[in-house]
């Protein structure tokens, strides 16, 4: 299961064709063998059935597969930002965030890039405007209403290249540095926090840039505020 990833969408079968409901879903997190002496498992968010929005923990006992390539929570915010803002012109951080949490993605998926998703695209203008929001733990703060100008030829992977190199920059994180996990993640399985690892791959266009190796042999893709330079 090292080689699923989040965010992920995929198939799970019992290998007694158990619980057949459970057929499909979304990955959100995992819990890693060997830091509590416990088998690992893989945090599931249903996307259909009797149990859809419902989020399972699936042992390895379970045959998961994947469904086509992993599309980061970045690519698909920034495409749910461009289909609400052509059908209502006027979009926050909240009204993706919403659409998010129905394809199965958590709120801590997008993270700091909910912000850049407006700021670092030209197809977004500052109203100037702000709401309070409704989202459960961001204590009603103020956030920006941004209103949508099309531009014809705006590519997602061209707008999904402004975003991470620039947050890279200022990370100094690279390749074969030791890090830290912060109090910053917050997908399932927070017992990692505090848990030290070595950065063995650098994905300038992905939402979860940073892969790290941990002494188990478990390797897991962070955002930058979710480690720390030891």
């Amino acid at each position: 299961m090292s080689e699923l990833q989040i965010g992920q969408e995929v198939t799970m079968r019992h290998p007694e064709d158990k619980y057949p409901d459970w057929n499909r879903g979304r990955i959100t997190g995992f819990s890693p063998r060997n830091l509590l002496g416990l088998d690992s498992y893989t945090y599931i968010k249903v996307l259909e059935g009797p149990n859809k929005g419902t989020e399972g923990s699936f042992s390895q006992r379970w045959i998961i597969t994947p469904i086509g390539p992993v599309e980061s929570a970045y690519a698909v915010a920034r495409r749910i930002a461009e289909s609400l803002g052509k059908a209502n012109k006027f979009v926050t951080a909240d009204d993706v965030q919403a659409e998010l949490l129905k394809q199965g993605y958590t709120s801590a998926d997008l993270g700091n890039a909910a912000g850049p998703l407006f700021r670092k695209s030209k197809s977004w203008k500052d109203t100037g405007k702000t709401v309070n929001s409704k989202r459960k733990g961001a204590h009603s703060r103020k956030i920006t209403v941004w209103e949508y100008i099309p531009r014809p030829g705006l590519t997602a992977a061209q707008a999904l290249a402004s975003i991470t190199p620039a947050v890279h920059e200022t990370s100094k994180i690279d390749v074969g540095a030791k890090v830290t996990v912060t109090s910053g993640y917050t997908a399932p399985g927070r017992s990692i926090v505090g848990a030290e690892g070595t950065v063995i791959e650098v994905l300038p266009k992905a939402i979860y840039p940073l892969r790290v190796l941990f002494a188990d042999g478990v390797k897991r893709l962070f955002y930058y505020h979710e480690v720390a330079p030891v």
